[in-house]
């Protein structure tokens, strides 16, 4: 999915999370920015103030760097750029090592997933 950047304000942003977010089931976190005024019609949507430090149990405003971090070394060390036809598999497959990553059998279950074997 290739967003343009006039896609960017409150009307688009509202449409593409709709559109990609289970919003039932998500947890959304933004920023302060305007674009996400309409994003605050979803019942879990929380706005993070720079300003000050937010934490709450299990989720801090800095939760979100290690992910782009991931997304930042593989851009520099191994892919050193994506292209627009392949950057949904990188950030796809940097997200799943992210969310799969204190699961020892994670590489297993994406094998019998990648053969159609799934468990």
């Amino acid at each position: 999915m290739v967003i343009n950047k006039s896609q960017l304000n409150a009307k688009g942003l509202n449409e593409i999370i709709h559109r990609r977010v289970d919003t039932s089931g998500s947890i959304i976190m933004t920023e302060e920015y305007g674009g996400y005024h309409d994003v605050k019609k979803i019942p879990r949507h929380y706005v993070l103030n720079h300003q000050r430090p937010y934490v709450s149990v299990d989720t801090y405003s800095n939760t979100v760097e290690g992910p782009w971090a991931s997304v930042k070394r593989s851009w520099y060390g191994q892919r050193h750029c994506y292209s627009r036809k392949w950057t949904d598999y990188c950030v796809s497959g940097l997200a799943f090592k992210y969310n799969n990553r204190k699961y020892a059998g994670a590489f297993d279950y994406l094998l019998h997933h990648m053969v159609g074997r799934g468990q």
